[in-house]
């Protein structure tokens, strides 16, 4: 008999191989959205303790209107989209943003209903889901890392 393996005209693509994820590995056992979670509140102190940090003269609402502008989704997309252009991240990293992108969106900001609106908040949210999946691996150093990397990227970027 003749195993389906050995027909020359097998129509079935070939699957893709991918790293095998340790069982450890958030991506396991959380939804995309779920350590983007995690990665929008680690990211948010942060910036906050950045600007504690920096700004020893700064009322509360100077503070806040100044961590604000670092993480809205338009500046987490643009900060991502740095990163990735410097190949920095690792093949990890990549598909994580890559995973965390891909989730299922929910309800858009209402200053995200526009052209990009999409695109940006998807970008933003594998910002996070890396944030938060170095934070859950507890790859600390390389997560502190990643958001001084997007931090020096925003405070730099005359557009923001």
């Amino acid at each position: 008999t003749m195993s389906s393996c050995s027909s020359s005209k097998s129509t079935a693509k070939p699957k893709k191989i991918r790293a095998v994820k340790s069982p450890k590995d958030p991506r396991r056992r959380c939804a995309p959205a779920s350590v983007a979670y995690v990665g929008d509140s680690v990211y948010e102190m942060h910036c906050r303790t950045v600007m504690c940090n920096h700004g020893a003269k700064l009322t509360p609402a100077s503070l806040h209107e100044q961590t604000q502008r670092l993480v809205t989704a338009e500046a987490q997309a643009s900060a991502l989209r740095a990163i990735e252009g410097m190949s920095w991240l690792t093949p990890d990293e990549n598909d994580v943003a890559r995973w965390g992108a891909n989730g299922s969106v929910g309800a858009l900001p209402r200053r995200l209903r526009g052209k990009d609106g999409v695109a940006t908040y998807r970008k933003a949210t594998g910002f996070e889901a890396v944030v938060g999946w170095l934070h859950l691996t507890e790859q600390y150093e390389r997560r502190d890392a990643f958001m001084q990397a997007a931090i020096d990227h925003l405070i730099s970027d005359e557009d923001l």
